[in-house]
C-alpha cells in the first residue's frame, strides 16, 4: 500500500513538473499570465489556514430565495491548511431546523478521517472510517460545494490551472478589461472570469453544459479576499427532470491564518462506545475496549439511551422501532431457512448419487 502510494505520488510529480515546464514556455510569451500565477501562487502560499461558513438556500429563476415542500438549507463548514490539509462539514436542515442529512470529514495532510454521526445526534460520533489520504497540497478531489467552486474551481486554485496548461487573456468586455482563464476539467471547458481587484479570485466560474456560478460579492480577513455571496444556476439538462435549477451561497465568517483553526484537521476526541475502522490494516475496535464489556456496553447503552429520546419526542418512533426490528428477525430467519433449504438439497442429491452409484 505504501509502495503504490509512494510510485503515485512520484508519477503524479513527473507529471506536474512536466506541466509546469510547458506552463513556463507559455507564460513567458503572456505577460498577463505570468503576473496572475505569480499574484495568485503568493496569495495561496500565504495562507497557512482558512475556516469558514455559511448557508446555501435554494432561488427561484428570479433570485428570490424558496422554499418548495421538501427543500432544505445547507449549512456548510470548510478549512483549509497548508500541506494538504483539508476539513469539512455539510448539515442539511429542514424548514423546523432540524438536521436531516450530515456528511463531514478531516484530512490531516496524510490521513482521511470520515465522521459517521445520525440526524438526531449530529455532535456525536458514531463511527469513524480512517483510511489513507488522496488529496493532495492545492489539489482537492472531495466534496465541493458552491464557496469551494467559486474560491478554488475543480477543486484547484487558478495559479495550478495555469500550471497544467490552462491559459489567460485579456479583452475589452462592456469598455473595461476582462482576464479570463480556460481550462479543460475532466473534459468539460472549464472557464472563469478573475477579478484583479480581489487577489485575483473568480468573479464567474462556468463548467461548460453543467453551470454558472457567479460571486456578487466578496469580504476580506488578514488581507486575503473570500466569496462571500455566490449565485449558482445548472443547466437544466445535466439535472434529473424536475430539480431546482437556482441555488444560493451566503458566508457567515472566514477568517485566515487563526492559530486555533490548526487543530481542525486532526481526528476529534472520541467516545467510548465509538466504531473506529482503519481500511490502511482493515482492522476495526470499539473505543473503550473490545474485551466484550466496557467497549461494546458502552455502545449499546449509547443506542438505548437515543433510541429512549427519540420515543419520547415522537411516540410513533416506538412503533417504528419495533416493525424494523420484526424485519430484521424476518430477514435472519429467511436466512437460516436458506441455510436449511441448501442442506436439505445436498442432502437429498448426495443421496441419490449413492444409489445410483451402488
Amino acid at each position: 500500500m505504501r509502495f503504490a502510494r509512494i510510485y503515485q505520488g512520484a508519477i503524479h510529480g513527473i507529471f506536474i513538473y512536466l506541466m509546469a515546464s510547458l506552463a513556463g514556455l507559455a507564460r513567458a510569451d503572456n505577460p498577463d499570465q505570468e503576473r496572475i500565477h505569480a499574484q495568485v501562487k503568493a496569495y495561496w502560499d500565504s495562507i497557512e489556514t482558512l475556516e469558514a461558513s455559511g448557508e446555501e438556500f435554494i432561488l427561484d429563476s428570479d433570485g428570490r430565495r424558496v422554499f418548495p415542500p421538501g427543500s432544505t438549507s445547507v449549512a456548510i463548514w470548510l478549512a483549509y491548511g497548508s500541506g494538504g490539509r483539508y476539513a469539512f462539514q455539510r448539515r442539511s436542515r429542514g424548514k423546523d431546523g432540524s438536521v436531516a442529512e450530515l456528511h463531514q470529514f478531516r484530512e490531516d495532510g496524510r490521513t482521511f478521517y470520515g465522521l459517521v454521526s445520525t440526524p438526531e445526534e449530529p455532535d456525536v460520533i458514531d463511527d469513524v472510517v480512517i483510511r489513507n489520504q488522496v488529496d493532495l497540497p492545492g489539489e482537492y478531489d472531495n466534496t465541493m460545494c458552491l464557496a469551494l467552486w467559486a474560491w478554488m474551481p475543480g477543486g484547484k486554485p487558478v495559479h495550478k490551472w495555469i500550471e497544467e496548461g490552462g491559459s489567460v487573456t485579456r479583452e475589452q468586455v462592456g469598455g473595461r478589461e476582462q482576464f479570463t482563464l480556460t481550462a479543460t476539467r475532466r473534459g468539460n471547458r472549464l472557464r472563469c472570469v478573475l477579478d484583479p481587484g480581489r487577489n485575483w479570485l473568480p468573479a464567474q466560474v462556468e463548467l461548460e453544459g453543467v453551470f454558472v456560478c457567479k460571486t456578487t460579492s466578496f469580504e476580506r480577513s488578514a488581507g486575503h479576499w473570500f466569496p462571500s455571496e455566490i449565485v449558482w444556476a445548472q443547466e437544466a439538462a445535466s439535472l434529473p427532470p424536475g430539480s431546482n435549477t437556482h441555488s444560493a451561497f451566503k458566508l457567515s465568517q472566514v477568517s485566515v491564518n487563526s492559530p486555533t483553526t490548526s487543530t481542525v484537521f486532526r481526528m476529534p476526541p472520541i467516545t467510548d462506545g465509538t466504531l473506529v475502522r482503519d481500511e490502511r490494516n482493515w482492522s476495526s475496535y470499539i473505543k473503550g475496549g473490545n474485551d466484550g464489556k466496557h467497549g461494546n456496553e458502552a455502545r449499546k447503552n449509547r443506542f438505548e439511551l437515543r433510541k429512549a429520546r427519540v420515543a419520547a419526542l415522537n411516540p410513533a418512533s416506538e412503533k417504528l422501532d419495533r416493525s424494523m426490528v420484526l424485519a430484521e428477525a424476518t430477514v435472519d430467519r429467511f436466512r437460516w431457512e436458506l441455510v436449511f433449504l441448501a442442506g436439505a438439497f445436498v442432502c437429498l442429491g448426495t443421496w441419490g448419487w449413492m444409489r445410483r452409484t451402488a
